[in-house]
């Protein structure tokens, strides 16, 4: 066995082994595969094809801690989505082929950036509560490449985008200027916990404590990383956050324009993230 060879079988046997565990939990189910086979149909291009490990977020931006895969869990009669065991190694799976991983990865060093001022400025001092709001301002920016990084993983991460929004993927990989749709939005929050989640396409109804009335939230996917909370909305369909700002417009750049960026964040609680308001009659 060459080492490529031995490196591939490690890889999947670790990826298997933290799937069973997760799976073996009482009452919890992890939710879906997606990603776990390395042929597949690219998140990006649409070409099926050998996959290659792609990292949501970006690798650099502390995407090496301990993380989870979501699941449900029943709980007095609810079943509720929450994490599974953390498990170290970050977020990855076989998401993108090769080139548009590559294509991916020149933006993901603006996000690497954006991530490590915020992580620095807040890491050793007193975190923001939730409720408040933050102005920030990035000097020297490039929110075109900050949001094609971010929208490259969404789309790896939900293989329903392609299909639907090939004039977004298009210019995600061309860096291209593209007006996004009235129906797919990128909203951007601050989020400061100690766990942290990535998914894409989540459809369930929230129903109220005495079931008088049911919500339907369409979340197109959802990164709960601190400091950051990204999630990519159809705002017809899911209720906006209070204090999220719409970044969909930075689309409209290339990612070789600089410039400085202010923007106006609201400081998020883990209750109000879309994945803690997910529950369905078990």
């Amino acid at each position: 066995m060459s080492w490529r060879e031995a490196a591939t079988y490690w890889i999947q046997f670790q990826v298997t082994g933290a799937r069973y565990r997760q799976s073996m939990q009482t009452g919890f189910r992890p939710l879906g595969t997606f990603g776990l086979d390395q042929t597949g149909t690219c998140g990006l291009c649409g070409v099926y094809g050998r996959l290659s490990v792609t990292h949501v977020p970006p690798h650099g931006a502390g995407n090496d801690q301990a993380a989870a895969t979501m699941g449900t869990r029943a709980d007095e009669g609810l079943a509720r989505v929450q994490p599974g065991t953390y498990r170290d190694g970050g977020v990855w799976k076989w998401l993108l082929c090769e080139v548009c991983n590559m294509k991916v990865g020149r933006y993901d060093e603006e996000f690497i950036r954006w991530w490590r001022m915020l992580w620095e400025r807040w890491s050793d001092k007193t975190v923001p509560k939730p409720g408040a709001v933050g102005i920030l301002n990035f000097t020297m920016a490039k929110p075109g490449a900050f949001i094609r990084s971010v929208l490259g993983g969404m789309f790896a991460m939900n293989p329903h985008l392609r299909p639907r929004y090939p004039d977004v993927a298009e210019a995600i990989l061309r860096d291209d200027p593209v007006a996004m749709p009235s129906d797919l939005r990128l909203q951007m929050s601050l989020f400061f916990h100690g766990f942290r989640y990535v998914i894409g396409q989540t459809m369930v109804g929230v129903s109220a404590p005495d079931f008088s009335s049911i919500t339907s939230l369409n979340v197109e996917g959802e990164w709960a990383w601190p400091p950051f909370c990204l999630a990519l909305v159809d705002p017809n369909g899911s209720d906006w956050r209070a204090g999220a700002m719409d970044i969909s417009e930075w689309m409209l750049e290339t990612s070789q324009v600089v410039r400085d960026v202010k923007v106006k964040l609201g400081v998020l609680g883990a209750d109000e993230l879309y994945m803690s308001r997910f529950q369905n009659e078990a």
